[in-house]
């Protein structure tokens, strides 16, 4: 038998079986570099008794995705084993298995090279199925009640369920960054309770098919949810699942925080109860427990660690929130009781049952990486838990004495370092943050790394003016002078192409959007509940639109389109992230160092941003000629003293963030399209 590394040579190699299906291929040195750090990472799983683990980082331009696919179809068909591939968005599998796309195109390289053809299939989550049925209801309802820009985006979301191919929710999410107001997702999505209907034939139809295919695509969430079982609800028991790649890899940690966060909004449950004929004890459940929450609390307590109440506190919200939970399962039972509320009622039935898990530290419930909160910030209190710890799913996929486990893995991303600061050490802070138990599997450390192209594209760099005054608690709809000053270069930029414009939130879109308006600039803005996707062939059809979105940081591939790139903020989350919100109550309710929290307050912040800054970058070169300017508008972004010394001006701000420099790509840096040295400051007028 041919070996594998020859296999993988005869696919990439000038003239092979790569040149024969894309008649504008050339070989890529940092691609086959790639394709055989993975290649030997497979050779390496299958002898050894450990996990084979390698991380790799892929940037723009290298082909990491068909890098990793072909070695990967060319050694199923060897092996028989069969393997998942994980992404975070569905955009990425969307261009897997297009027509033409990276998948498609490595299962007919290893059909061309063996003559076997692997099969694959996607598998997603009952609730990522949207009925026709019930989200026609729900938007009916729904737009009882809507303005008239909250009908537009309820039509849409309706038009969507209709034309949708895949009708997955996350889809929609991905695209348009929220559903629309009124839309709950438990009432359009498939749930436990559905028995019969055209979707949940197809649900179970494509679960069966996807049992036995050799190649499966999930999403993380779809990961997390099927560690425990070492992803054997994948697959047969026969043919378990003994391969992994998770591209996307540094989006792991949010897919499980958003995965374990939960909420139980009590005056939620009594809106209702009011809407069942017989929800009257159900709401004075709610009541009372209401009442208890309050009494327990001290005035000052924004949030309270349920974990850290008094034996006796604890054991009476307990029993309150037990008997809550038996009076909602009757109601839920009683004849007459519509659908929807049914689904509504099992989901408060599923949020009781695991809150009341982690508090009573009952074995299931990883009650080690949560906590269980009681929130006060609004008029009625409300039930939360929340991911205190992330990066552990993995710890279950490892091989182990008795032969369960994967034989071999790949985490790879195009940022998976986070800055090319962390690449000497990106591998150590990844496996740190997602909690990867090297003494059980095998590090490949001589294969990890980053593949960084030294030709790709090429930027002109424009930078902010350190002199313009912002209030950093603020949005732009606030910041009048940094919105004018970012109006300022979209006009200029304007005049010489496309613009792509990235914000931070919907409210800064539309701030900028009307500042752009105001002054004789019409452009595309993208609003929430509005898919992306909708936008852009407007956007493509103008030699000088503007479209201004917070959603296309990542996953927008535009080639030979983009002509210029505005960064209107650095990409910041929000301080009240689950995980950030976690810690700070864990350290505030067990007295330990307020420094300590700030720091990983301030790390995790800048890890999340600095990923996020590397993408949105990106967006402007998506081919090897592309050519774009990207903007800077941010004058937290650090600007060299020499530059401001030439331009006559000194900074107002007293803190930057250096670390966003390292997030230049290096060949822009030095060598021959060094551009970085030219960069100028946009002057204010």
């Amino acid at each position: 038998m041919e070996s594998l590394l020859s296999l993988v040579d005869r696919a990439f190699c000038e003239g092979g079986v790569l040149s024969t299906l894309l008649p504008d291929y050339f070989p890529n040195p940092l691609q086959i570099d790639y394709a055989n750090r993975f290649t030997r990472t497979l050779i390496t799983g299958e002898t050894g008794t450990q996990t084979s683990l390698t991380l790799l980082e892929g940037e723009t331009g290298i082909g990491k995705t068909l890098a990793y696919l072909i070695p990967l179809s060319l050694y199923m068909v060897q092996s028989g084993r069969r393997a998942l591939v994980s992404t975070y968005t569905l955009q990425l599998q969307n261009q897997m298995v297009q027509e033409g796309g990276d998948l498609l195109l490595a299962l007919a390289v290893a059909e061309a090279l063996t003559g076997h053809r692997p099969t694959y299939g996607i598998r997603k989550g009952m609730r990522n199925y949207v009925s026709g049925e019930r989200a026609e209801k729900v938007v009916n309802r729904a737009l009882r009640r809507a303005s008239t820009g909250e009908r537009q985006i309820l039509f849409a979301f309706l038009e969507w369920v209709k034309e949708s191919e895949c009708g997955d929710l996350q889809e929609w999410m991905e695209q348009a960054g929220s559903l629309p107001k009124g839309v709950v997702a438990s009432e359009v999505c498939l749930s436990p309770l559905d028995c019969s209907s055209r979707v949940v034939e197809r649900y179970q139809a494509e679960v069966a098919a996807s049992r036995r295919v050799d190649l499966l695509l999930v999403t993380h969430a779809m990961l997390i949810l099927h560690t425990r079982q070492w992803l054997n609800h994948l697959g047969e028991n026969e043919r378990s699942i003994e391969l992994l790649v998770i591209d996307e890899g540094d989006r792991l940690n949010q897919a499980e925080e958003g995965l374990y966060a939960r909420e139980i909004d009590l005056n939620g449950v009594i809106e209702l109860a009011g809407e069942i004929e017989q929800g009257v004890l159900l709401e004075e459940q709610c009541i009372e427990v209401e009442a208890l929450l309050t009494k327990v609390r001290n005035r000052q307590d924004r949030y309270l660690n349920v974990n850290r109440l008094s034996g006796m506190d604890q054991s009476s919200i307990l029993d309150r929130l037990e008997a809550l939970y038996q009076v909602s399962l009757k109601v839920m039972h009683l004849e007459g009781v519509e659908f929807i509320v049914q689904v509504r009622l099992h989901e408060l039935l599923d949020d009781l049952r695991e809150f009341v898990g982690v508090v009573r530290k009952d074995i299931g419930f990883d009650e080690s990486n949560r906590l269980a909160v009681i929130d006060f910030r609004g008029v009625y209190p409300t039930l939360r838990l929340l991911p205190l710890e992330t990066g552990r799913v993995l710890s279950r996929l490892w091989r182990t004495e008795e032969g369960k486990g994967l034989r071999s893995c790949l985490i790879t991303s195009a940022t998976l370092s986070g800055n090319s600061r962390q690449k000497q050490g990106g591998s150590s802070h990844l496996i740190e943050s997602i909690g990867l138990p090297i003494g059980r599997a095998l590090f490949n450390d001589n294969l990890s790394g980053s593949l960084v192209p030294d030709q790709f594209g090429h930027a002109i760099y424009y930078l902010p003016d350190p002199r313009i005054q912002i209030k950093r608690s603020a949005g732009l709809g606030k910041n009048l002078e940094w919105r004018a000053y970012v109006v300022e270069m979209i006009q200029t930029a304007k005049q010489s192409g496309r613009v792509l414009v990235l914000t931070t939130s919907f409210q800064d879109s539309a701030a900028i959007a009307q500042r752009c308006i105001d002054s004789g600039v019409k452009p595309i803005v993208h609003i929430r509940g509005v898919k992306l996707g909708t936008l852009l062939p407007q956007f493509i059809s103008q030699k000088d639109a503007v479209l201004i979105s917070p959603i296309a940081w990542e996953g927008v591939d535009l080639p030979g389109v983009v002509d210029h790139l505005v960064i209107a903020k650095l990409p910041f989350v929000p301080p009240e992230s689950p995980y950030l919100l976690a810690k700070e109550i864990y350290f505030q309710s067990t007295g330990r160092s307020r420094k300590v929290l700030q720091k990983i307050q301030y790390e995790y912040q800048m890890n999340q941003a600095l990923r996020k800054f590397r993408q949105g970058l990106g967006r402007g070169i998506r081919r090897y000629d592309d050519r774009v300017t990207v903007w800077i508008a941010d004058p937290r972004f650090p600007v060299d003293e020499l530059k401001q010394k030439v331009a006559g001006i000194r900074s107002y701000h007293k803190i930057t963030h250096s670390a966003f420099l390292a997030c230049i790509p290096e060949r822009f840096k030095s060598g021959p399209l060094s551009s970085w040295k030219d960069a100028k400051i946009f002057l204010r007028p």
